[in-house]
């Protein structure tokens, strides 16, 4: 049997290539056979299927290559005949699919030959069998079964066959370099236009392409004279090949002449002056930043024509146009001349009436004067964005007109804005609207009377009512009443400026589903299916909705794996055609299921652990989604930068299809640095290295260093993205060691963690452990421990804590940098345990947090968070104050400094805080845009730290207020606040100023 395609000059070249196999390097997995089953006589193997009861037993497996195999075990994993069952020709060509697909071979071949029978062993009698006998070699090395162990005296000697999977190995890329001392360009940009990747096979359109592409964009840089070679050397006997692009930039070109004229080509003469309008070519050159002496770049050069010609709008010609002719190259003197086309037009003016022209502006309402040119279109839409800007503003009947003069080219524009009186919509009513309750209709609209504290409300925008028609319109078609007429809306004024709106509606006969029968569904549920279709019986009929089922079906079968399921739909109406029978006939189809998972393009990466990261198995009904869910997995890891995941071109088999995952490896090694300031911390900095890929098993390594002027972090930390198997979920280990200088104490810990995490969505799990020595000092403000009580005293001294935190968390923002929405919701709890010459505190925590953001759009975004916390001390012991509650601070309560939010005389000792172990706080942020990245924040914080979580009392809550300014970076926000106390205590200072990076909540 024979996969791929390869031509052989003659008989005897073959019959050398064949002998070179048989001699070649290889790997083999035997067992001895099962009783009963036949020799194999015949080489290679036959073409017809053979019978299961009359099939020869596949004693062994050996790999014959003509090349080296790196991964030998992943080569024989693409192997499915398995040793132990009887020859199956669909698994023989499955195997040269997966050879084939697996990138590894140019061709293959499945050849079989007669087992050896044992010594000792003659055909009919029994001896003991192994279970399975597997050797372990190297290249080169035959290998011979294990002696295995018996299975009982029913046990009989039989012959089977050896399967030979025989390959003729692609040539894979082993190195690509680009060499050259006259570079001119960075390696990296060099190396983005090669299409031969290592790990590859060798393709020569691909090392074509590539120096095609090196050679464009060096060009495109200005590199005219650039040469670009390749030189391809092939290790026969490793099938390996080293490429190699030899480049010489040669020298750049600069700008030489720049001609800005009105000539259409540069063989036509110039058109007249006026096509140049008031400007010297010697101006408009100064305009473009390719000027003569600069070097060219393509896409300078390029751009250019639209840097010139919004400079003309600017300057008041907005009918300006500007077109790159031609770039003529001088080899001898190495200089680029440029030919641009202007043609000027006349001048727009633009003048106002009824309005300011500024503010116009400035709210983008004139958009002939940005970048689009004028013409009578955007002059057009400029009317209709002013009138709706004075409809927002409550001036409904805004009227706009314009009127245009024109001098030869010059045009003179006249806008004329008469705002009106300014109205509020008083009352919104529908008439005729018998089968659909109002509060219905205007659920479906954006247009309302006036409400308390909702912006827009009680403004009526003729574009935004007629928008709400539709949706109404929608809505009665979507509900039957495919007849509906729907308005034109009537606006009366009543009283003084306000306004009646009246929506009339002419229903018409209503279309609905009798009966809804669904035939030939045998694969999926059928009662779940009927309950999610959009048409029902006894609802209503729609066209829309008809499709919308059909889709449904066709979907949730090609979820279930049946790509080729075929839904259709037949009707039968009444007489007046308002009731209608609808059959949904499916024909299912072969259902598609994952057969192998065949890996390519990893050259670091263990083939095993890309599956398992894929998680996919065999016999799992395969679908597009199916294979986005894998895709996804495998980039969620972030050790590819590409993932592609296809299905296998399919031969004997529809149903049974494999899957190809091909990868790109990323960079896996980082190094990180940086220095900050906060108000809490002070001047600090960091340095970090980590490793995404260690050992190719996909575990990201990291080792990390903060230092402040009160904090000094150090950790190394391990994570595996995974179980083990295909348990979905990760690992994590943590070693630390920290040292925290705070206002009463000074802690020293160093400890360990380990983490098991498990995400489905938006929930995630996870459930670490904690085991930590802390050495406790005296801080920034002694305390006279004489004074404290006992269990105060207790608190200051060092300990060793064990401890289990089950954490649950809900996170559905829009984004976790600078979320606009959603919600998340912390929970956690924490048990110190007790262990006799390990660890001594014993208590019990709770913790939770709830964060929502409403967007309010152009205006900001609304935030607000909920913290709780309790303490219960186990076994008679206090908790020590490196486990209390603080607050106070950038990121608790910012109308206090850190720690210094308490009751006094109970978590606050002589204004010294001591912690607590009761916590309440509420946090409500308005966030608002000024100009680009940069904000403003209003704030109002509230809330208390309690000696005991039963002390809690909501009038002992301390509130406080403030605003600051935030600078949107790309790794979150810059924040610069100051808090008032609202309630303040005699001699605590009036505000605290707090600078600090990342969100309060």
């Amino acid at each position: 049997m024979r996969g791929g395609r390869r031509e052989r000059a003659a008989t005897a070249a073959a019959a050398a290539v064949v002998l070179a196999l048989l001699c070649a390097p290889s790997v083999a997995r035997e067992a001895v056979s099962t009783p009963g089953a036949p020799a194999a006589e015949s080489t290679p193997a036959a073409s017809a299927v053979t019978p299961a009861s009359t099939a020869p037993l596949v004693t062994g497996v050996e790999l014959l290559s003509d090349a080296p195999v790196d991964d030998l075990d992943a080569a024989l994993d693409l192997v499915t005949l398995a040793v132990g069952s009887p020859y199956d020709e669909r698994e023989a060509r499955r195997t040269l699919r997966n050879l084939e697909a697996s990138g590894l071979a140019a061709e293959a071949e499945i050849w079989t030959r007669p087992a050896e029978l044992p010594a000792g062993c003659e055909e009919g009698r029994g001896r003991p069998l192994p279970l399975e006998g597997q050797g372990v070699g190297g290249s080169g090395v035959e290998l011979n079964p294990g002696e295995g162990v018996g299975r009982g005296e029913a046990a009989r000697c039989a012959r089977g066959v050896v399967v030979m999977a025989a390959i003729w190995t692609n040539v894979l890329v082993e190195s690509v370099e680009i060499t050259g001392e006259d570079r001119g360009l960075a390696i990296e940009t060099l190396r983005g236009e090669l299409q031969v990747q290592e790990g590859e096979p060798l393709v020569e359109d691909r090392v074509v392409r590539s120096v095609f592409r090196l050679l464009d964009r060096y060009r495109a840089e200005g590199y005219f004279d650039a040469t670009a070679r390749t030189k391809v050397a092939v290790d026969e006997a490793r099938k390996r090949a080293r490429i190699a692009f030899a480049v010489a930039a040669g020298p750049r070109a600069k700008i030489g002449q720049v001609a800005v004229d009105g000539a259409l080509s540069p063989s036509e003469s110039a058109r007249p002056e006026a096509a140049l309008g008031p400007f010297e070519p010697a101006r408009l050159v100064g305009v473009l930043r390719a000027r003569p002496g600069e070097s060219y770049r393509q896409s300078t050069v390029r751009d250019d024509a639209e840097r010139l010609r919004r400079w003309l709008h600017e300057q008041g010609y907005r009918q300006a146009e500007v077109e790159l002719l031609s770039e003529r190259y001088d080899r001898q003197d190495h200089l680029v001349d440029l030919a641009y086309r202007v043609d000027v037009h006349g001048k727009v003016t633009v003048r106002v009436e009824g309005a300011d022209l500024r503010t116009l502006r400035r709210k983008d309402l004139l958009p002939f004067l940005g970048d689009q040119g004028y013409d009578e279109a955007v002059v057009l839409q400029s009317e209709a964005r002013i009138t709706r800007f004075y409809q927002e503003s409550g001036h409904y009947r805004a009227k706009v007109e314009h009127r245009e003069e024109r001098r030869g080219e010059d045009v003179d524009l006249t806008l004329v804005v008469v705002p009106g009186p300014e109205y509020t919509l008083r009352q919104m009513r529908f008439t005729g609207n018998d089968g659909v309750p109002e509060s219905k209709l205007r659920a479906l609209m954006t247009t309302g009377e006036k409400r308390l504290l909702v912006a827009g409300s009680g403004k009526l925008i003729d574009e935004v009512l007629t928008a709400d028609l539709e949706n109404v319109r929608s809505y009665y078609a979507l509900s039957g009443w495919t007849q509906a007429k729907v308005g034109p809306p009537e606006v009366t004024e009543e009283g003084d400026h306000q306004l009646v709106l009246t929506i009339p509606i002419v229903e018409g006969p209503r279309t609905r589903v009798v009966d809804l029968a669904i035939d030939g569904v045998k694969s999926l549920d059928l009662a779940a299916l009927r309950k999610a279709l959009p048409l029902q019986a006894g609802g209503p009929f729609h066209p829309r909705l008809l499709d919308e089922t059909l889709d449904l079906v066709r979907g949730r079968y090609e979820g279930e794996g049946y790509p080729y399921a075929q839904v259709s739909a037949t009707t039968d109406w009444n007489e007046d055609h308002t009731l209608v029978d609808v059959i949904l006939r499916v024909l299912e189809g072969p259902q598609q299921v994952a057969a192998n998972v065949i890996v390519r393009g990893n050259r670091r990466t263990d083939t095993g652990v890309v599956r398992m990261l894929a998680g996919v198995s065999r016999g799992e009904p395969i679908s597009r989604r199916r294979l986005l869910e894998v895709q996804r997995n495998l980039y969620r890891v972030g050790i590819f930068s590409r993932v592609d995941v296809t299905l296998a071109p399919s031969s004997d088999s529809v149903r049974e299809r494999d899957v190809v995952i091909e990868v790109d490896e990323g960079r896996n090694q980082r190094v990180a640095y940086g220095v900050g300031y906060d108000s809490e911390e002070g001047i600090g900095g960091l340095t970090s290295y980590s490793h995404g890929n260690l050992l190719g098993r996909a575990l990201h390594f990291q080792l990390d260093g903060r230092a402040s002027q009160r904090t000094q972090r150090f950790r190394l930390l391990l994570q595996q993205p995974y179980w083990g198997g295909q348990w979905p979920g990760s690992i994590n280990y943590l070693l630390y060691k920290e040292s925290e200088r705070r206002r009463t104490f000074r802690v020293e810990q160093r400890g360990a963690q380990a983490e098991l995490a498990r995400g489905r969505g938006r929930l995630r799990f996870s459930l670490f452990t904690d085991y930590r020595q802390v050495a406790l000092g005296a801080g920034d403000d002694r305390l006279d421990l004489s004074e404290l009580s006992l269990d105060d005293q207790r608190a200051f001294q060092d300990i060793k804590i064990l401890s289990f935190v089950p954490r649950v968390v809900w996170d559905e923002r829009d984004d976790p940098i600078d979320a606009h929405r959603g919600s998340q919701l912390i929970a956690q709890a924490k048990y110190a345990v007790p262990a006799s010459g390990i660890a001594e505190e014993h208590f019990f925590e709770l913790f939770g947090q709830l964060v929502h953001y409403w967007d309010l759009r152009k205006l900001g975004v609304l935030a607000a968070s909920a913290r709780a916390g309790g303490i219960e001390p186990l076994g008679g012991q206090p908790v020590s104050i490196a486990e209390r509650f603080f607050a106070g601070g950038r990121t608790t309560h910012r109308a206090y400094g850190r720690d210094e939010l308490g009751i006094p005389g109970e978590t606050l000792l002589a204004g010294k805080p001591v912690g607590g172990k009761g916590l309440l706080l509420f946090n409500f942020d308005y966030r608002f845009p000024l100009a680009g990245a940069l904000g403003g924040t209003v704030f109002f914080d509230a809330g208390n730290v309690w000696a005991d979580w039963r002390d809690v009392e909501l009038r002992e809550i301390k509130s406080g207020a403030g605003l600051g300014v935030r600078y949107l970076t790309p790794i979150g926000p810059l924040r610069v606040e100051m808090g008032w106390k609202l309630d303040r205590e005699h001699g605590e200072p009036k505000s605290a100023v707090l600078v600090s990076f990342g969100n309060a909540f």
